[in-house]
């Protein structure tokens, strides 16, 4: 009798399979570059060179995406390698590519779907536009404007999400109110008579601030002036004058100097 030992060479008869067809992780928008999100893997039951998985982005992803993410190639680790903003982009899906090393390999691939989670790192956006123009941060109105005469439109933004997106906003002046007509926009209104002669300008300053954890302020001044209009009538410095002219006097002489003012 004789003992025969075969022994069986491998050859690159399997490919790689993902342990999962998808992938999920949620991280926050402020997450540390080069911090791991997660990590793929793939196994293959060939040995050698032909189990040995090397990990990849798809072309498309790496072209869109490749940027922010990165994954380590004999580890299939994925991590951040550019700031998230979850203004910019909430959901990521990354398609990632698992080869093994011998011939003619057919890769095998899966999708990692990344949910960037909002903090508060936006304060509210204030826009101010009046009658005067667009933009500015200066209104007029008459002083002789009836009570609730428009004075100003204000917009207000806060691109966060959630109660990081809310807002309240508040006027700094009894002479005039912030209303609110929808949400995220106010206009701004006289609610005292308005005398330039007592006063010919008013620095308002609108304050807004959002309702997150660490909650994000926000102001904006305008300025609003009063514009005149003809409600006086001149006033003499004194309610008679006295002069004294002799009868040879030159034609043209000064005799008196009167004075009025009109406020």
């Amino acid at each position: 009798s004789m003992d025969i030992h075969i022994i069986v060479q491998d050859t690159n008869d399997n490919d790689p399979i993902f342990d999962n067809s998808t992938y999920e992780i949620s991280v926050y928008e402020n997450i540390p570059l080069q911090s791991t999100i997660l990590r793929v893997h793939a196994s293959d039951l060939d040995i050698g060179p032909n189990g040995a998985i090397i990990y990849s982005f798809l072309p498309q992803t790496q072209t869109a995406y490749g940027y922010l993410f990165g994954i380590r190639n004999e580890t299939g680790e994925i991590y951040v390698q550019d700031v998230l903003d979850y203004e910019q982009g909430s959901v990521y899906h990354l398609s990632v590519m698992a080869r093994d090393q011998g011939p003619d390999s057919i890769p095998a691939d899966t999708t990692v779907i990344i949910r960037v989670q909002d903090i508060n790192d936006n304060a509210p956006q204030i826009t101010v536009n009046t009658l005067a123009a667009s933009g500015t941060d200066s209104a007029e109105i008459a002083e002789d404007s009836d009570l609730e005469t428009f004075v100003a439109h204000i917009t207000v933004v806060d691109p966060d999400s959630g109660r990081n997106g809310q807002f309240s906003c508040s006027l700094n002046d009894n002479h005039f109110r912030l209303e609110q007509m929808y949400f995220g926009e106010y206009k701004i209104v006289n609610k005292a008579t308005l005398d330039r002669e007592e006063r010919f300008l008013y620095n308002l300053a609108v304050t807004c601030q959002d309702e997150g954890r660490d909650p994000q302020l926000s102001i904006k001044h305008i300025q609003v002036s009063v514009i005149d209009v003809n409600d006086n009538a001149p006033v003499f410095k004194q309610e008679m004058y006295t002069a004294k002219i002799a009868e040879n006097n030159l034609v043209g002489i000064v005799v008196v100097q009167v004075n009025a003012t009109d406020f």
